[in-house]
């Protein structure tokens, strides 16, 4: 009956030597000055970013399925290592700034949190600034009226106002 774990899955990238969605189309293209190196991951490899320029992005005629519109609750999980953080404010995962969805560092924080629509959670990770492999979940849930972070396979913090507003921009 088909991998549980892949119902509802829109995109997929396990960055295992090339930027690939396995589930659609929204392959990832290599943004920055230098090309992006491939390190050891949670499992395989994964992709490694220098914190200057580099980064991936969708294909921008693809943003649309990113938006999350009218009621559409979601999940972002992300295996990720930080090495040094090099600016204060830097997302591992967006689409926009404002009344978007993202999870990023806030501040000069060594944390990360995340904004599931409205506003950012409250709380976030523990200090991930210590090379060390997280995992991060990121989950919106217009039905209960909630935005829920979990790091490492814990809830550490609970937000509300999940809506999200649309733009035109790429996921990043």
């Amino acid at each position: 009956a088909g991998d549980p774990l892949r119902v509802g899955l829109i995109a997929y990238w396990p960055f295992d030597g090339n930027l690939n969605d396995t589930v659609g189309d929204s392959h990832g293209e290599a943004m920055g000055s230098d090309d992006i190196a491939f390190s050891q991951g949670q499992w395989g490899s994964g992709i490694e970013l220098d914190g200057v320029d580099q980064f991936v992005e969708t294909p921008v005629e693809n943003e649309e399925m990113f938006d999350f519109q009218d009621g559409t609750g979601f999940s972002i999980s992300a295996w990720f290592t930080v090495d040094s953080f090099s600016k204060n404010w830097q997302a591992l995962i967006a689409k926009g700034v404002g009344n978007r969805w993202r999870v990023h560092r806030r501040g000069g924080e060594n944390i990360l949190t995340g904004n599931g629509g409205n506003a950012d959670v409250p709380g976030g990770t523990g200090d991930i600034n210590d090379g060390e492999l997280h995992h991060i979940v990121l989950v919106s849930d217009p039905d209960n009226g909630e935005v829920r972070l979990y790091s490492d396979g814990e809830l550490v913090s609970t937000g509300a106002a999940p809506a999200i507003q649309s733009n035109d921009n790429p996921m990043m």
